[in-house]
């Protein structure tokens, strides 16, 4: 079969992590556009030693020294780059460091929602730096995903993300969003409320280690 540039052009999108193409309110938002001044060498150093799976949180000394060492230029520059990789691991950095001037490029890519895996990361984010637009970003991102029952993507760490900053901040966010949720899940047989909460806490359980080996 012969591979045509759009094929190679899909191809290149699904490897990013545009496996689900789609037309939203959203498409409009301003998002950081990559810098060519780094090279593509430079980013791959700070993005693909960091092991630690889909969430790319973990507490190895390698990656808390990328943490030390990271800079704004090379965190907007990944989250430049139309991959989840890139992306996810800037949220990281972001959480960690709490790089709150980052916080309305975080928020737009979630409500965005381009490639898959990275809204976990965005949802980190969000909770880390835990302000009143942070907040804002993940229930908007709840208001219209969840009516969207087709689309199995991050609405399940948004919700572990709402639950941890009602428990942090005594609020009451999640409980606004439960009909939804309930909704949306009517055929996701596998999709547990609790599991996501659990799994949330554990990662900002682990951003809070981070930062105290910094």
């Amino acid at each position: 079969m012969k591979i045509t540039k759009r094929i190679k052009e899909l191809m290149r999108l699904h490897s990013a992590g545009a496996t689900v193409r789609h037309k939203s309110p959203f498409d409009d938002l301003e998002i950081p556009i990559r810098d060519d001044s780094i090279s593509q060498e430079e980013l791959m150093k700070w993005v693909y030693p960091n092991p630690g799976g889909i969430t790319k949180l973990n507490e190895s000394n390698d990656f808390i020294e990328l943490c030390r060492n990271v800079t704004p230029e090379i965190v907007l520059s990944l989250l430049g780059e139309f991959n989840w990789r890139h992306r996810i691991t800037a949220a990281c950095y972001v959480a960690v460091l709490e790089l709150r001037e980052f916080e309305a490029a975080i928020g737009n890519l979630l409500l965005k929602s381009e490639v898959c895996f990275a809204g976990r990361g965005y949802v980190v984010a969000l909770a880390s730096l835990n302000s009143e637009h942070s907040v804002s970003f993940i229930s908007r991102y709840l208001d219209y995903y969840l009516i969207q029952k087709d689309k199995w993507f991050d609405q399940g760490d948004a919700m572990g993300a709402l639950a941890w900053l009602d428990k942090t901040n005594g609020t009451s966010f999640l409980e606004s969003k439960l009909g939804l949720w309930n909704e949306f899940i009517e055929n996701k047989e596998y999709w547990k409320l609790d599991k996501f909460v659990e799994g949330f806490e554990e990662r900002m359980r682990i951003v809070s280690h981070i930062r105290e080996r910094l």
